[in-house]
């Protein structure tokens, strides 16, 4: 938060959204006689306030403890290059908005390829394919990462096992989003 307070008031460079979920948060907010870079803005601080929790709940998962999710988000969240800098630099003072906001979304996608390559489950499918939505409506380009970070991390769990079945699962995660 301390981060972001200078951006706190002041508008978003104009952008070029290649995703609705953006623009469509900040038409909402404009409802409240808010102008539309400011409103995205707000949207963009959100977003970035968001990441530290996701991506704490993702190594969380993979670790299993909590102080290693802890020194993550630590990590992720200093103020200097290439951690949350050149996050704060290319959403607020770049052109690059709805990729920092897409990145919120991709940890608890991971997570949720995770659990559903480990575990199944429709619940799981549900929660997966959401985030991997989110993220593809946030902003393509997030999608396209996500699904290199997705075929490694599917990778990686089917050298543990059922290869084929986690390998599918993983298939049916990309056509479904």
């Amino acid at each position: 938060f301390y981060l972001i307070y200078p951006f706190f008031g002041t508008a978003s460079p104009v952008t070029f959204y290649s995703g609705p979920i953006v623009p469509v948060l900040a038409k909402i907010i404009e409802i409240f006689d808010v102008p539309f870079p400011y409103a995205a803005q707000i949207i963009n601080c959100l977003f970035f306030l968001f990441f530290p929790i996701s991506f704490y709940i993702l190594i969380n998962k993979v670790t299993g403890r909590k102080l290693s999710g802890f020194l993550a988000v630590l990590f992720a969240s200093l103020p200097i290059y290439p951690f949350a800098k050149t996050r704060i630099d290319f959403a607020f003072l770049g052109k690059d908005g709805p990729h920092i906001a897409s990145l919120t979304f991709v940890p608890l996608a991971i997570y949720g390829l995770l659990v559903f390559c480990r575990e199944g489950k429709i619940k799981n499918l549900v929660f997966t394919s959401f985030f991997f939505s989110l993220v593809a409506l946030t902003s393509p380009f997030g999608f396209f990462m996500l699904s290199v970070f997705a075929i490694l991390t599917c990778f990686s769990e089917m050298l543990i096992g059922s290869s084929r079945l986690k390998f599918a699962r993983l298939l049916i995660i990309l056509l479904g989003s």
